[in-house]
């Protein structure tokens, strides 16, 4: 069965979105604006990065990610992420605007981010939806849904997105799966398949290449969750 809220992040150039459908996932992203090596934009989730990036976005979804981690991987401050909003509605202006994505640490940052928005926007900014990514243990990932969970009430905002998480503990990732599916959050599990030189390997869904390709047990767990 497909969930509409189920998803996957892809690697460039490691795996396939004709994979998505034997997990039962229904959109997709791979933290750039348009998808790449010949993947379908049925599903596809584009996001911004970096301002700097020249060129357009694709999306059928309406939804558009703004910065990726900048409360650690790449360091925007709250005051420069907040001057550069508008700048995102008039480039943007038919795109369901998404808060930027936090890593697992972010939670302050984005309390900050959240009170200038405030500030500039008043109690209804334009924004449709939080984002974060969660590399953590089970008992942060699940504290830390709940808080997100407590800040989409603040705003009255009915878009949660889990842009990427993994859990290497299958019986732990059973548990934070059925939760976001309780949350009606939308996921994406990373990685697809491993990669070369990439420290976010463990836990692949699919091992092998092309016909040879199979679900692991990660996979058959996220296909039946």
């Amino acid at each position: 069965m497909i969930r509409d809220h189920k998803g996957v992040c892809i690697v460039p150039g490691v795996g396939s979105t004709r994979w998505l459908a034997k997990l039962g996932a229904g959109w997709w992203n791979n933290s750039r604006r348009v998808p790449t090596d010949g993947n379908s934009v049925a599903g596809f989730v584009p996001w911004l990065h970096d301002e700097q990036n020249a060129g357009p976005v694709a999306t059928t979804s309406g939804f558009l990610g703004t910065l990726l981690e900048p409360d650690c991987t790449w360091p925007v401050s709250p005051e420069t992420a907040v001057a550069r909003w508008s700048s995102y509605q008039d480039s943007w202006p038919d795109h369901k605007l998404l808060a930027p994505c936090i890593s697992q640490v972010g939670y302050e940052w984005l309390l900050k981010w959240m009170a200038l928005m405030e500030g500039r926007y008043g109690l209804v900014p334009p924004v449709w939806g939080l984002s974060w990514n969660e590399y953590g243990t089970l008992e942060h990932a699940l504290a830390l849904l709940g808080a997100m969970q407590g800040l989409a009430h603040r705003w009255n905002l009915d878009v949660l997105m889990l842009k990427e998480f993994r859990l290497d503990n299958l019986y732990d990732a059973r548990i934070f799966v059925d939760a976001l599916n309780v949350a009606g959050v939308m996921y994406a599990w990373y990685p697809l398949k491993r990669a070369k030189n990439n420290k976010y390997n463990s836990a692949p869904l699919v091992q092998g290449w092309g016909p040879f390709g199979r679900l692991t047990q990660w996979g058959r767990m996220y296909r039946d969750a």
